[in-house]
Parts: structure tokens; C-alpha cells; sequence
């Protein structure tokens, strides 16, 4: 059924008040109201609060002032010179609401998931409260982070007036010249990265109450197919051509007023009521399989090794026959995880960046299928899926909930060790640093999971990579090589690691001519220069590049613009999907970063996003994640080509607390400062950064210092072998070893012992008996903390290729020894 729009105004045919209805009884729908929603409610003088016009002349008429209808000019002048209390008086007598119309609670029965307001007025919350609902009213000076989460919130975009105080006036409340009404207040806020992200995963964005005049809205909403589709304007009847065009550019129009769409909502409130009832999943979403038989073909496979891309049905069918074409690597892990899920284990797989966990994890949901159990994917990070797990617990049969980088979901796995549904197993992925961070909190659960990494690909699955490479033909110079010679090199050169034999195939001259083709082209327009550059640094980090995140590090909103994601040359780098662009590869997007982009680029790039990002407080996961990444040396030096690699991040480095003042007194950051001073011996600077961070830190209640003492005693080992000066030499390892065996026992202390291989090589023979004793007596006590530590479960599964090189330094000092002894 199409909607009948007034005929003095825009006709739209294409509203289907089906679709309509649908769409805003899903609990996933948006309200966004303007001034005009608040039309025939009463404030505390008995009238309809004034709009900004009238509000000025109220004011200026306060103030003993020439009646001016100039908010901005009035509000500003009478902050400065007139009575503040009087003025707070005036607006809570004509903003705070006691009575709404009927028309007005009819919309807020809606389930809407979250309102957002132009309004000073508690229209939408006394709306709730007539609907035995309450709403949780916020300003845009509320930290997102503390809210986000739960239901039932209304944002006031310009301030609100209820329980305001005088300090509100200079701040909250959007009046004077410095925070007139403007859409920049609002997207230059935290809040901002949440609206997008609304508008990303939203059923319906509905304007009620708006005109052009309440927010610049072409700085918020984006001329994008796919939001454009799920915007509605409720406007005015008697709207005008002009208002109704324009506003046209960017959703449906419905020109029926406030009580027209209260009249749909009362004649279909039982349908939007049940419907608001069932019992379904919002994040966690069943996987269905797929029927598509087309046989792959080699451009495909070219981008899936490129780019990580390939459809789900290709990967459904190489678990199910025999590969024609070599394409995917059936990894033994598979086979491994499904016998531990069919026998009710939980499984967690950790990898390193770029070796395969989100591939294994998709062949598995594709095994599971195959064998008839039922497996859920988490899809949606912003609908309730531990509301999704309790529903699925209810579900009288074996079931199986897949999470690809748990980290982000930390309460989920919580809430399923509470609540222990007996038919339930999770398989869930992290990056190894991820998951090393959060192991802590494994070890206090109830339920128990099997921790598997799957970084080295065993002999039989590196030919089999080879058969895929051999058949598209993307080896270069080494493609003449035998099979058993490619397999050795692969093996010895890249530890059989696929992330390090991928970087190693991205540089070849074959793949970095056909890429360099396409950036050349892409690049020439510099906001597509830095879309791509933000997408391949989210990748990189480790998360799902939407649109809002891409938008955010990107510092431009071209992503939601057609003519990029529409552009040959970025989709062949990119995929664009359900409101976001990804590679799915972050060796490639790693690659695409060092090859394609200059350092000086790079640096001043990463600078200007860390800039954009800086706050203690406020930002979303996504931004802490990247912010946090980007304070990293392991990071950014991962980042930066090798050529002037020490000058550029020294530059970074020493801008990055430019960009971010208040890492000048932080103890991580003068840390990492230090430690990208390391690798270019330049000690004495190092030194002065670890004393920077040990003198913060002093300041700080609790803050432990193992991190800096890790990193100093590392220091003390560098300085040991660098000097000519032996006594000089065996005070800095003193130093060092003192240092170590002060600390707990992991796996950040035992990875320094590695360096005592060279200190036994390169000053052993220098050192006097004692000396001689004490640094043997030394490496037997490590010997021992690593077997101990190992013994009581304090060496990961993750570890064990670092440890296995702790215990044959160790072996091989304490051996030779004894031989010459």
C-alpha cells in the first residue's frame, strides 16, 4: 500500500507504508526529532515552547534589550552582561514540558532504539513516561561510552533544559556565539562516530518535526543509496515544494504532519507491538549455507590471495569435493576444532596478523553445516546478542555460536560462562597480542576452552599453497624452482608462516606492478588517497572497516559517496558491502601501506588521525583500539618502509605528543618512545625516555612498572654487548640480570634471555672465574623459572616458539660450558 501525500506538496510513490511500518517496528529503527515535534505540547507558562525566533525576542525582552529575533546576537550579549539565573529561569519556564499531546506518546510507544533532538524541550522523555517507559536524557558532553549500550536513550543535540544548571549555560545549552546551533557541535562530537554507526545498522532514520532551518543537514546525512533508502521525513502538511525538494535529496518524504504519523502508528499498533515481540536474534544470525555450484575461476583465486575475497560458496564446496582448480588450503586445524565442538568443547584460535584465523573460522561454520549442526555468527556488534544467546539457549538442540575477534566481546563469552547454556559451543578468534592481554580473565572461568594457534602451517599444507600459486602463476623470479625447492625455501625462509610468505609474494615485481597501476590512478584524488589509507590502516589494527570508522580516520566522509565506491580502480583493491569496504586481508592492506605510500605520508597521516582520535576519555572501542595501536612502536614501525626508518620515527614520535598533549606525562608513551630508539643503538636517548617513564609512573597510584622494566633491562643487555669495556660490560648484564629475576615469571621476561646466546658468545671469555659462575648459576635459575612457569600453565600454547628458543639458548650456554669445562 503507497501512502496519499498531500497534493500541494512532493508526491513520492515510491513510500510503501508496508515497507514503512516494517521498517520502524523492529527495534531498530532511529528517531530524529526537530523543532516542529513539539507542536501542541504545553510548558510550565501554559504554552507551546517558543522556536528560536520567538525565543530571542523573550530574551532580548528580559534583558531590557532592542528586540531583536537574532538568538545568537541576543543569548551571546545577554550571557555577558546580563543575570544568568533570570535567563535559566526564562528557558526552564518555557522549555520544561508538563503536558504532550496524545499524537506525541503514539510515537514514542514505538520501540525505537535510540532518539536523537534538536530540542531543548523533554518532549520524547515525558512521551516515555506517559508510556510507562523511561528514557535516559543525555547531552552531547555525555561520554558515549557510558550509554551507548543501553536502551531507551535521547540525545538533545543543542543541550537540554530539564535539570539544567547555570553552568549548563555556558556549555550544554547551545545559545551563545561560541556553540550557536550548528551541525558542527554535533560532528565534531564523540556522539557523531554512534549516529553514523546508527545510520549504518538502523532499519529506519525517521525525521519528525524537521525543516531546513534545525541543522545543516548535509554535514550528517550522505548522499548514499543505502541510507537514502531507510530515511523518512515526516514533515508538515502544508510543507512547502522547496522544503519538501530538498529534503527529497536524502530520504522518502511524507508530508502528514506529527498526527498523521501518529495515525499509522494507533491503526497498526498491534502489528508493530507483536512484531517488537517475537523471539529472534539480532546479532547472532544462523548460517544458512549456499547452493551456488559455479567452479572458481583464476581471477578469483588471484583475489582471493590478494585480498582475502572469495565467496562463501567456494569455500563450501573445497571442504566438500576435491578441488579442480587449487584454491584454498584445507588446513588440518579444521578437522581438529570440529571433533573438540562436537564433543562440547569451547575453542578459542589465536594467530598472529595474517595467518588464516578468520578462514579457518569460516571453513569450520561450513564444516559444522555439512554435518547438520546449526552454527550462528556474530554479524551485528550493536544489536543485543547476549539478549540473542539466552534465545538461542532455549532452543532444544546442539547448536554452535561462532565469534571472529572475540576481544570486542569479552561480555558475551562472560555471559555465556554465567549462564552456561548446556546446548551451546563457542568457537571464538583473537590475534595472539589480543588475546594474551585478556588471558587473565580466561583462567577465572568456569567454562573451559582449548586454546589453538595456527600460525605454522604444517609441510603438507605449504605444497599446498605452492599448487595454488603454481597455478596462477604470481611466483616471479623463483617460478622455475622445483616444488621440493619452493617448499624448502618456504619452510626456512618464512618459518612456514603464511602471513610472512604472503608479504614476501606482495613484493614481487609482478604484484607491484599491477597494484601500482591502480593506486596511481586512484590516488590522484586525494581524499580517495585517503580513504584507502584509512581502510587499510583498520584492516591493519585488526577490525572491520565500516563506513563510520573508515569516515572517521579517513577525516572526510567520501566512503558514503558513490562515485568512491563506485570507482573501478577502488574496487579493485576494495569490496564494498553492507556498509563497509574491506580488503579481508590485513597482509595486504600491511603491504599496501609500506609499498604505496611515502613514510613522510604515512607519518604525518598517522599524526592527524592520532590528533582527530586524542582524548583520555570518550572514545569508542574502535578509536581506543586504533589509538592504542597507534601509540605502539612494534606498530608503526611495522608501518614505515625501511628506508629512513629511524628519522621517521623519531619525527613521529616527537609529534605525537604534539598532537596528543597529554601523553607527555604518560609512562607507555615515553616507553615506546624508548624502545624505537633500540634497534638504532641510540642508548643514551632510550635511557632518557625510560627515565621519563619511570618518573611518571612514580606519580601514579598502582601503576606497575614491569612493562619499563622489561624494556630497561633489555637496554642494560644492548649497552652490554655494544661496549669494548669489559668491567663496564658485566655491570650493565648485572644490571639486567637483577633486573629480570626481579620480575613474575612470563613470557615478556624469559624473551630477553634470548640476548644471553650473544652475551655468552661475545663476552664470556673476558669475564673472570666468579663472573664466570655467577652468569652459568644465572641461566640454570632461568632454566628452572622456565620449566616451573611452564609446569603451572603460565606459558600459552601462543609462546611456545619463543620459549623453545629461551630453552635452547639456555641449553646451548649451559652445554658448552660444561664441554670446555
Amino acid at each position: 500500500m503507497d501512502l496519499e501525500l498531500g497534493t500541494q506538496n512532493l508526491k513520492r510513490a515510491d513510500v510503501s507504508l508496508e515497507t514503512f511500518l516494517s521498517r520502524i517496528s523492529t527495534g531498530k529503527a532511529i528517531l530524529f526529532t526537530g523543532a516542529g515535534f513539539s507542536l501542541n505540547t504545553k510548558n510550565l507558562n501554559g504554552e507551546e515552547p517558543p522556536l528560536a525566533k520567538g525565543l530571542a525576542k523573550k530574551i532580548a525582552e528580559l534583558g531590557k534589550m532592542e528586540s531583536s529575533d537574532n538568538l545568537m546576537y541576543v543569548s551571546d550579549y545577554y550571557l555577558t552582561y546580563k543575570s544568568k539565573p533570570n535567563l535559566l529561569s526564562l528557558l526552564k519556564n518555557n522549555f520544561v514540558l508538563d503536558e504532550v499531546s496524545e499524537d506525541h506518546i503514539s510515537i514514542c510507544s514505538i520501540p525505537w532504539k535510540r532518539s536523537y533532538t534538536t530540542n531543548y524541550d523533554n518532549a520524547i522523555e515525558l512521551s516515555y513516561r506517559k508510556n510507562g517507559k523511561n528514557v535516559e536524557s543525555l547531552c552531547i558532553e555525555d561520554n558515549p561510552n557510558d550509554y551507548i549500550h543501553i536502551g531507551n536513550i535521547c540525545l538533545h543535540i543543542n543541550g537540554k533544559i530539564e535539570n539544567s544548571t547555570l553552568d549548563d549555560l555556558d556549555s550544554n545549552i547551545k545559545l551563545s556565539n561560541s556553540s550557536y546551533i550548528s551541525a558542527d557541535c554535533f560532528t565534531s562530537s564523540h556522539w557523531f562516530y554512534h549516529f553514523k554507526r546508527d545510520l549504518e545498522s538502523c532499519t529506519a532514520l525517521v525525521f519528525v518535526g524537521y525543516s531546513l532551518y534545525d541543522l545543516d543537514i548535509q554535514k550528517f546525512l550522505f548522499d548514499n543509496p543505502s541510507i537514502k533508502e531507510r530515511t523518512y521525513f515526516i514533515t508538515r502538511e502544508e510543507a512547502s515544494h522547496e522544503e519538501t525538494y530538498f529534503l527529497g535529496k536524502f530520504g522518502h518524504v511524507l508530508a502528514i504532519g506529527v498526527d498523521g504519523l501518529s495515525n499509522i502508528v494507533q491503526k497498526n499498533k498491534d502489528a508493530i507491538l507483536d512484531q517488537e515481540h517475537e523471539d529472534y536474534t539480532e546479532s547472532l544470525v544462523k548460517y544458512e549455507g549456499t547452493s551456488d555450484h559455479i567452479n572458481i575461476r583464476d581471477a578469483e583465486v588471484e583475489r582471493f590471495i590478494l585480498h582475502g575475497d572469495i565467496k562463501q560458496s567456494h569455500l563450501d564446496r573445497a571442504i566438500s569435493i576435491t578441488q579442480s582448480i587449487p584454491y584454498l588450503i584445507n588446513r588440518n586445524y579444521v578437522k581438529e576444532v570440529c571433533e573438540a565442538l562436537n564433543d562440547g568443547n569451547n575453542v578459542v584460535l589465536v594467530s598472529e596478523l595474517g595467518n588464516g584465523k578468520s578462514i579457518i573460522l569460516k571453513s569450520v561454520v561450513a564444516n559444522l553445516f555439512k554435518n547438520g549442526i546449526d552454527t550462528y555468527t556474530l554479524e551485528d556488534d550493536e544489536g543485543d546478542y547476549l539478549s540473542d544467546l539466552d534465545v538461542l539457549s532455549k532452543i532444544n538442540k546442539k547448536l554452535v555460536v561462532a565469534v571472529d575477534d572475540y576481544d570486542k566481546y569479552v561480555d558475551l563469552i562472560k555471559h555465556f560462562d554465567v549462564t552456561k547454556p548446556t546446548n551451546i559451543s563457542l568457537i571464538i578468534t583473537s590475534r595472539t597480542s589480543e588475546h594474551e592481554r585478556h588471558r587473565h580473565e580466561f583462567t577465572s572461568f568456569e567454562s573451559k576452552f582449548s586454546e589453538i594457534s595456527i600460525d605454522i602451517l604444517k609441510k603438507d599444507e605449504v605444497e599446498s599453497f605452492i599448487d595454488i600459486i603454481d597455478n596462477i602463476g604470481i611466483w616471479g623470479e623463483i617460478a622455475s624452482w622445483s616444488h621440493e625447492k619452493k617448499t624448502s625455501h618456504l619452510i626456512r625462509k618464512h618459518h612456514a608462516q603464511l602471513s610472512l610468505i604472503l608479504l614476501d609474494l606482495f613484493n614481487s615485481p609482478y604484484i607491484v606492478d599491477k597494484v601500482k597501476q591502480i593506486t596511481n590512478d586512484l590516488f590522484s584524488n586525494l581524499k580517495y588517497k585517503d580513504t584507502a589509507f584509512g581502510i587499510a590502516l583498520i584492516e591493519t589494527v585488526g577490525l572491520k572497516p565500516k563506513s563510520s570508522l573508515i569516515s572517521e580516520l579517513s577525516l572526510n566522509n567520501e566512503i558514503y559517496d558513490g562515485r568512491l565506491t563506485n570507482n573501478p580502480s577502488f574496487r579493485e583493491l576494495f569490496k564494498v558491502e553492507n556498509n563497509a569496504a574491506t580488503s579481508k586481508s590485513s597482509v595486504f592492506s600491511l603491504s599496501l601501506i609500506k609499498n604505496y605510500f611515502s613514510s613522510n605520508y604515512i607519518v604525518e597521516q598517522l599524526l592527524l588521525i592520532a590528533k582527530h582520535l586524542n582524548s583520555e576519555g570518550g572514545r569508542s572501542y574502535e578509536e581506543n583500539t586504533v589509538f592504542k595501536a597507534l601509540l605502539k612502536f612494534s606498530f608503526i614501525e611495522r608501518l614505515l618502509p625501511e628506508q629512513n626508518r629511524k628519522n621517521n620515527l623519531s619525527r613521529y614520535y616527537e609529534n605525537l605528543k604534539i598532537a596528543a598533549p597529554w601523553l607527555k606525562t604518560s609512562p607507555h608513551f615515553w616507553v615506546q618512545f624508548g624502545m624505537s630508539r633500540l634497534p638504532y643503538k641510540d642508548f643514551k636517548k632510550a635511557q632518557d625516555y625510560f627515565d621519563q617513564a619511570y618518573s611518571f609512573a612514580k606519580n601514579r597510584d598502582n601503576y606497575h612498572t614491569e612493562n619499563i622494566d622489561t624494556q630497561q633491562a633489555r637496554l642494560y643487555i644492548l649497552q652490554c654487548l655494544e661496549t669494548k669495556d669489559t668491567v663496564q660490560a658485566v655491570k650493565y648484564f648485572q644490571a639486567a640480570d637483577d633486573l629480570l629475576n626481579s620480575l613474575n615469571d612470563d613470557i615478556y621476561k624469559f624473551r630477553q634471555v634470548i640476548k644471553y646466546k650473544e652475551v655468552y658468545i661475545h663476552k664470556f671469555a673476558g669475564l673472570s672465574n666468579k663472573q664466570k659462575v655467577a652468569f652459568e648459576h644465572s641461566c640454570k635459575n632461568f632454566q628452572s623459572s622456565v620449566e616451573r612457569a611452564s609446569q603451572i600453565g603460565k606459558i600459552s600454547i601462543n609462546d611456545e616458539k619463543t620459549i623453545s628458543k629461551v630453552i635452547e639458548t639456555l641449553d646451548f650456554i649451559i652445554s658448552d660450558i660444561k664441554v670446555k669445562r
